[in-house]
């Protein structure tokens, strides 16, 4: 391990630190604007910036830069997962508050302002809202937003704010943290989302404020980039620990989905089989309508939620690319956990 401090250590001038927590891999282009936009955060009174960046072995000078540009203490865990990194950071950070970003994120400057009164206080309190992606954006970048917004407008008696918060935008008390523990470092990804649900299970409040902003600059800007990220974002250890903690009746939207589109998928092939063997080749469009249905539904329900009837065909698009990449992975097509972003 190898880490910097630096000379200005907020614990000498201050009562209460927030800690923010970066892990990254190869992301050396966005660190400056990353440290700027963390530079320049309005801060409550009373409260001093502790930056923590956890690498996991970039080979670009990702930890070179975030020491150029100012980390309070940059971590090189060379090899190391995504969770332990965050573990790490964990570990290193002095703050009563603590709050996660990745390398390729931009926050606003009232974000940590915004997030001050809901964490002071005994109370166990999680702050997030999905990051969006730039001003100009593909409408790959566009549907996929749309769908991240209008994820927790549908009116339930039991809603699952937890679905609404990942270490792109999350802020948490000291007191919270007592209470969920370390990220699981079984999981080669979808950790946060773990952590969120955990946090909720454990008697954390949780709160999506929309007001908390945060632009994810490296959202997949195209369809193929889009479908490596799903693959690589879908997790069964993750799905098999949702189901065993929750039997499926909260966090089990995402298994759900990829257990319906594996099923729509296997009747593609059957349908066409049955197409054949009967010579009635119209007969195949029987067997594509749980398939095209179960990306069309949801495609449908967003556009409607949204009131953007417009987004209907791109949104159809991409939850196909979506529910696919994820059958996939629960088929045991996508073991590498490998970045995405990898080439």
């Amino acid at each position: 391990m190898r880490s910097q401090d630096r000379k200005s250590d907020p614990r000498m001038h201050t009562d209460l630190i927030v800690s923010v927590i970066v892990v990254t891999l190869n992301e050396r282009q966005h660190i400056p604007r990353l440290a700027d936009a963390l530079r320049n955060q309005n801060l409550p009174p009373g409260v001093a910036l502790e930056t923590i960046l956890v690498d996991g072995g970039s080979s670009d000078g990702t930890p070179e830069e975030a020491e150029r540009c100012g980390f309070s203490r940059v971590i090189a865990l060379p090899g190391a997962s995504i969770p332990k990194c965050r573990n790490a950071g964990l570990a290193a950070a002095a703050g009563e508050w603590i709050g996660f970003l990745d390398g390729d994120c931009e926050p606003a400057s009232d974000w940590i302002l915004t997030a001050a009164p809901y964490l002071q206080g005994n109370e166990p309190v999680m702050v997030g809202w999905p990051a969006e992606p730039p001003l100009l954006r593909t409408w790959v970048q566009e549907a996929w937003h749309l769908h991240w917004r209008t994820k927790g407008t549908l009116r339930r008696k039991d809603p699952e704010p937890f679905r609404l918060i990942t270490t792109r935008n999350m802020l948490f008390n000291r007191a919270a943290l007592h209470l969920i523990g370390d990220f699981d470092e079984d999981l080669p990804t979808g950790e946060d989302t773990h952590f969120a649900l955990r946090a909720w299970a454990a008697g954390v409040h949780l709160i999506p404020l929309p007001q908390l902003r945060v632009i994810h600059h490296g959202e997949p800007a195209t369809l193929k980039d889009f479908f490596r990220q799903q693959l690589w974002h879908a997790n069964r250890r993750a799905y098999r620990k949702i189901v065993r903690a929750t039997r499926l009746r909260h966090g089990g939207h995402a298994p759900l989905y990829a257990a319906i589109f594996v099923a729509a998928l296997v009747m593609v092939p059957v349908g066409a089989l049955c197409a054949f063997l009967a010579g009635r080749p119209l007969w195949m469009l029987v067997a594509l309508v749980p398939l095209l249905s179960a990306a069309l539904l949801p495609a449908v329900l967003t556009s409607l939620r949204a009131r953007r009837p417009v987004m209907l065909i791109p949104l159809t698009v991409i939850y196909a690319a979506y529910g696919t990449a994820r059958a996939l992975d629960l088929l045991g097509f996508a073991r590498s956990k490998r970045s995405w972003k990898t080439r």
